[in-house]
C-alpha cells in the first residue's frame, strides 16, 4: 500500500513512504456510514415532520453524506486495486531475488 519515492534533500536522495489510498475496510466503513446517514436524513426530510429550517439542514446533510458515500466507495475500489498491484510487485521482487537452483534462468544458460 505504500510506495517509496525519492526526493533530493541536502544533496542526498531520501526515500519516503506515502499512502495513496485508504485501506479497503476503512473506505467501506466510511462509505456505509455515510450512506446510512444519507438515507436516514432523506427519510426524515420526506416525512415532513419538521419545520423548514431543520428540513433544510437535513437535506444539506443528506447531500453531503451522499457525496462522502461516493468518495468512500471510490476509495475502497482504489484500495483493492492498489492492494492487488502491491501483491504482484512483491511477488515479482521475490522471484527476482531467488538464487541457486530456484533462480530465474538467463537466456545464456538456457
Amino acid at each position: 500500500m505504500t510506495e517509496p519515492t525519492t526526493t533530493e534533500e541536502g544533496g542526498e536522495l531520501a526515500t519516503s513512504q506515502h499512502r495513496r489510498a485508504l485501506r479497503p475496510i476503512s473506505a467501506l466503513l466510511i462509505a456505509i456510514t455515510a450512506a446510512a446517514i444519507a438515507v436516514a436524513s432523506t427519510v426524515l426530510v420526506l416525512q415532513e415532520r419538521f419545520s423548514a429550517g431543520p428540513q433544510v439542514l437535513m437535506a444539506v446533510t443528506a447531500l453531503i453524506a451522499f457525496g462522502v458515500s461516493g468518495f468512500g466507495f471510490v476509495q475502497a475500489a482504489l484500495a483493492v486495486v492498489e492492494t492487488a498491484s502491491e501483491r504482484r510487485r512483491r511477488d515479482r521482487e521475490v522471484t527476482e531475488r531467488r538464487q541457486g537452483a530456484r533462480a530465474r534462468k538467463t537466456k545464456e544458460s538456457s
